[in-house]
């Protein structure tokens, strides 16, 4: 997908989550989860990093050349997703209390990835500046 796909993704599934009721946590986080998954692939594809035929669906499936390039250039944010990966595991999958806070946090990490994915610049331009 190109970087204007993902950011059109991110933002209805965004839209789409914003109206389900805090309630159903587990829709919560997926939705929260989908359209982080799309604004890191929104970054990546904009810093060059990654191929716009290589879209990164699981952080926790990453390669280690993938994973190592990712935490270098972008640390907090893939430490973001991989906390909200792991909220899937427990809250979506599993049956682990607290997802009622733990949709909200997932909530408050997909902004941390929207906003970082947003100011993402092209990695060589940035490293010239």
């Amino acid at each position: 997908m190109t970087p204007d796909q993902h950011r059109q993704k991110a933002e209805r599934i965004c839209q789409s989550t914003e109206k389900i009721d805090h309630s159903v946590y587990e829709m919560v986080i997926e939705g929260a989860y989908l359209s982080a998954i799309h604004w890191l692939n929104y970054a990546l594809h904009r810093m060059e990093v990654t191929a716009e035929a290589h879209d990164i669906v699981h952080t926790e499936h990453l390669s280690g050349m993938d994973r190592g390039k990712i935490g270098a250039l972008m640390p907090e944010v893939l430490a973001t997703v991989d906390e909200l990966e792991t909220f899937r595991t427990r809250y979506v999958r599993g049956n682990i209390a607290g997802g009622l806070v733990a949709a909200k946090r997932a909530l408050e990490l997909h902004e941390q990835v929207q906003s970082a994915a947003i100011d993402a610049a092209p990695f060589k331009q940035a490293a010239a500046e």
